[in-house]
């Protein structure tokens, strides 16, 4: 027997079931008058929080971020940092015409040691 034939047949005979449980056992009444319940609690003890000055909402979350800034400059390197901008400015339809000629590009050849083995499975 396959799975879907099996689905249909049981599907129906939990649904049934499931269906007895909750409404003639009384199953679906005793969880909503606990939700019920829940919810009454809840709403009696959650206290409405005065309403800040947006001002000084937006002052927090400045704060914050010049935080996180700072926090990341301390952890890493900045990307572009010991770097000089290209000798010349590029020119239109000559490729790499502002740059160094003496600048050693990337080294790129790490990258065939990264597949592990695998180059030849990645081509």
């Amino acid at each position: 027997m396959k799975l879907n034939e099996f689905k249909k047949l049981v599907r129906p005979m939990i649904k049934e079931m499931v269906r007895e449980v909750m409404l003639e056992e009384g199953m679906l009444s005793n969880i909503v008058a606990e939700v019920a319940s829940g919810l009454m609690l809840t709403e009696t003890r959650v206290k409405p929080q005065p309403r800040q000055n947006p001002d000084l909402d937006n002052y927090k979350q400045d704060l914050k971020k010049q935080a996180m800034v700072e926090q990341m400059k301390k952890s890493q390197p900045m990307v572009f940092e010991n770097t000089r901008p290209p000798a010349g400015e590029p020119k239109a339809g000559k490729p790499l015409s502002g740059a160094d000629p003496n600048d050693p590009g990337v080294d790129i050849s790490s990258i065939v040691g990264m597949s592990s083995g695998n180059w030849g499975k990645l081509i």
